[in-house]
């Protein structure tokens, strides 16, 4: 077996290389990675489901949902802009170190 630390140092230079990240954000940022792999591996796996169950709606049926869609969609991002507007950033977004503050170039001032 490998040593972990070995590994993990060779993953933050390849992940240095690529990207502008901090030490203590990998894990983070390998949990979010993840995240969105295995959420567009569903979505790419229930896509074919999605299209033969839309060939069996009629049109009005196939603009009922989009409109949920839309309509339900508004509903989300407008409560969480609410969340964010309302409340702190680490209360919505926790991060691995709450006491740092973000590194990003893009944080408000």
């Amino acid at each position: 077996m490998g040593d972990n630390s070995a590994a993990g140092g060779r993953l933050q230079r390849i992940l240095a290389r690529a990207c502008e990240i901090e030490v203590e954000d990998t894990r983070a940022t390998l949990a979010s990675f993840l995240l969105v792999f295995l959420l567009m591996g569903s979505y790419c796996i229930l896509r074919p489901v999605r299209d033969a169950l839309a060939s069996d709606w009629t049109d009005a049926g196939s603009q009922l949902a989009v409109d949920h869609h839309v309509f339900i969609s508004t509903i989300a991002v407008s409560l969480y802009g609410a969340a964010i507007s309302k409340n702190s950033l680490p209360a919505v977004v926790p991060r691995s170190t709450a006491s740092s503050p973000p590194a990003s170039s893009c944080s408000r001032r």
